[in-house]
C-alpha cells in the first residue's frame, strides 16, 4: 500500500503552506491524521468486544443544519451543512459521527452544536495532534 501526498488547491489557488492532501489507492483524506484514524478504524474491525469492534465505517458525512431559504421560489441563502469525517457503527449497535480535528475553528464550533441541537448528535473528536518533542534537561 502506498502513500502519496498531493497539494490540495486547485492550480493558481491560495492554499495553507504544507497543506497536502493524503491519498490512500483512490481514496482522498483531508490530513495525514485522517487517514491514520481511518487505518484505527479499520483496525478496530477485528476487535472482539462488541463495544470496541466497529461493523460500518462512512466517510465524509453530510447533515443538512439549516434547509436552504426561499422567497418567491428563489433561493436567498443556501443551506447550512456539516460534513462529518467519519460515521461508525460498532457492534452493540452504538453510531459515532467522528470528525478528526488538530485545531477547533469557531465555524466548526457552531457546526457542532447545531448538530446537537437539529439531530440530537454529539460529535466525537478526535485529537491527532502530534505530541510537541520533549524539551532536553539544562545541564549545569
Amino acid at each position: 500500500m502506498t502513500f502519496r501526498r498531493t497539494p490540495t488547491a486547485a492550480a493558481g489557488a491560495k492554499r495553507k503552506p504544507g497543506k497536502f492532501n493524503t491519498v490512500r489507492d483512490a481514496d482522498g483524506f483531508d490530513s495525514r491524521a485522517e487517514r491514520e484514524h481511518y487505518h484505527t478504524l479499520l483496525l478496530a474491525q477485528n476487535e472482539t468486544a462488541p463495544e470496541r469492534r466497529v461493523v460500518q465505517i462512512e466517510r465524509q458525512v453530510k447533515f443538512e443544519l439549516m434547509p436552504s431559504q426561499r422567497i418567491d421560489g428563489r433561493v436567498v441563502e443556501r443551506a447550512c451543512t456539516y460534513l462529518a469525517d467519519f460515521r461508525v457503527t460498532f457492534a452493540d449497535g452504538r453510531v459515532e459521527v467522528q470528525d478528526v480535528k488538530a485545531m477547533k475553528t469557531l465555524h466548526y464550533i457552531i457546526k457542532r452544536k447545531l448538530m446537537l441541537w437539529r439531530h440530537g448528535i454529539r460529535v466525537v473528536e478526535i485529537d491527532r495532534r502530534r505530541k510537541p518533542k520533549a524539551k532536553p534537561a539544562a545541564t549545569k
